[in-house]
């Protein structure tokens, strides 16, 4: 996908004027690179201070320019998205009330919209995000037609030469007019509301056993309730996430290896099953079962860590590879009861008290039997709410440049700053090599719920784990060294020769 920025057939809104600073930020703050869409903040002496008698909305949108050298200086957070065109030309997007979050990416329904808009054929258009009750989340773009013979098809065609598949709209809507609220602006509660069961073409019932199990499955990955021979998983709803549980859910049912591509390649599901009729018939899938290794044995590191590892042997203690995450806690937060739900959790998880160490060249892992931490805990300081956050956020940035030693434990830290009795910001700090951002989403999800039960006097729920991450390295390791996969690895090196 890509965008050129030098056409200017757009929503242009030219240049700043003299005296005036322009900026482009993120959600941080920070200004955007050329091309990159932001919210548009103005600053100039002309900028008001604020609004009359309302400190909330001027709270908000009447903020400190944190690029001025005047004291007290502010600037406007206007609300709308924009990008720097490469001839400095400012092209306007849209609404920051029309950005969504969609299967994991921030959307501009506005750009969408403009794409849609670009069709001769097409009069006006709206983009909304649909969400279902039953879970599912797609696109619907509504279209009022210049002329009587454009198609949806002929519409999908043309966005998709200029959008991302993930923008790409799963429903469009022909209609006659849009309806007004009595402010004169389209009212989007009362545009008819597709059904995601209808959008696929014509149903036809699966046909073979095969199917219907698949269909089955896609039913509950997808929560739709029909799924035909004809239909296309990716144009249901799918994306990358559930084609991975999709795999996994095949494998699990038909008990053989199914390669990831497979769903890639399959148009529809009659193809799909019939590439996994085909599986069954030529390939004798062989079981590796991930198993609970002796703790005697020299326990190797995962690929995944091997890497992490070696990088740590070029630049050791390099804080890149920390991943932070920072709970703004409302209420009176119990620390010691915090600290022993943590300390619950490393019991739990090998790897949270495990260490990396290297005998003759070759790095294993070293599970402690018994760690356990404690949680810092800091007061912020300041006159007021504003400055001690500005003094939290100096802590953790501080913090989050902890140079961890893979040699020694913890690798992990977890503190608290104190803004008042009822308010905490709780963060914590790992290295990737024990953890990636979603395995620490769980831990961290587990430690509330200990917590919860903790200060509720109640026996927090600890199900003991069948196997741990140093079980699956072991396995990894075991069986990527089996002969069909040490074929492939030397073809893909014989391929990669000389480059």
């Amino acid at each position: 996908y890509t965008k050129n920025f030098n056409n200017l057939n757009s929503y242009t809104i030219g240049k700043g004027f003299g005296n005036t600073r322009i900026y482009l930020l993120d959600t941080d703050l920070q200004i955007v690179p050329i091309g990159a869409i932001g919210e548009l903040h103005i600053s100039s002496i002309g900028v008001g201070r604020g609004y009359l008698n309302r400190a909330d909305i001027t709270a908000e949108k009447f903020i400190p320019d944190p690029f001025s050298s005047l004291n007290g200086e502010r600037m406007y957070r206007t609300g709308d998205n924009a990008r720097y065109l490469a001839d400095g030309n400012i092209e306007f997007i849209g609404r920051k009330d029309f950005q969504v979050k969609l299967r994991g990416y921030r959307i501009e329904l506005n750009e969408i919209d403009f794409a849609i808009s670009q069709n001769k054929s097409v009069k006006d258009s709206i983009v909304v995000e649909i969400n279902e009750e039953k879970g599912n989340e797609f696109l619907a773009a509504y279209i009022i037609k210049a002329e009587n013979n454009i198609t949806k098809e002929e519409i999908l065609n043309d966005i998709q030469n200029k959008l991302p598949e993930f923008m790409i709209p799963k429903s469009i809507i022909f209609l006659d007019e849009f309806p007004l609220s009595p402010n004169g602006k389209i009212d989007k509660s009362k545009l008819p509301v597709p059904d995601s069961n209808k959008i696929s073409s014509k149903y036809i019932a699966p046909k073979t056993s095969t199917e219907e199990l698949i269909a089955n499955i896609w039913s509950d990955i997808l929560k739709i309730d029909k799924v035909g021979r004809n239909s296309n998983f990716f144009e249901l709803g799918g994306h990358s996430l559930m084609a991975t549980q999709l795999i996994s859910r095949l494998r699990e049912t038909f008990k053989k290896e199914i390669p990831f591509s497979l769903v890639f390649e399959s148009n529809d599901l009659k193809i799909l099953a019939n590439q996994v009729d085909n599986l069954t018939a030529n390939i004798e899938m062989e079981q590796y079962l991930i198993t609970k290794i002796d703790r005697d044995k020299i326990i190797p590191l995962s690929y995944s860590q091997q890497r992490l590892w070696f990088l740590d042997q070029l630049k050791p203690h390099d804080p890149a590879y920390n991943i932070p995450t920072v709970l703004r806690l409302k209420g009176k937060l119990k620390l010691d009861a915090a600290e022993k739900a943590l300390n619950l959790l490393i019991k739990k998880y090998e790897i949270l008290r495990t260490s990396f160490l290297s005998k003759n060249g070759k790095p294993f892992q070293n599970i402690i039997d018994k760690y356990k931490i404690t949680i810092e805990n800091h007061f912020a300081q300041g006159d007021n709410t504003e400055d001690k956050i500005r003094f939290s956020k100096k802590i953790i940035e501080e913090k989050i440049l902890t140079q961890f030693d893979l040699q020694k434990l913890p690798l992990f830290k977890c503190e608290n700053i104190s803004i008042s009795e009822d308010d905490n910001i709780l963060f914590f700090v790992v290295h990737h090599i024990i953890a990636d951002g979603w395995s620490l989403s769980l831990l961290i999800t587990e430690f509330i719920s200990i917590y919860s039960a903790i200060i509720k006097n109640e026996i927090p729920i600890l199900n003991d784990l069948e196997i741990q991450f140093a079980d699956y390295a072991y396995w990894q390791q075991e069986h990527f060294a089996l002969e069909k996969y040490v074929k492939e690895l030397s073809y893909w090196k014989d391929k990669f020769l000389g480059l």
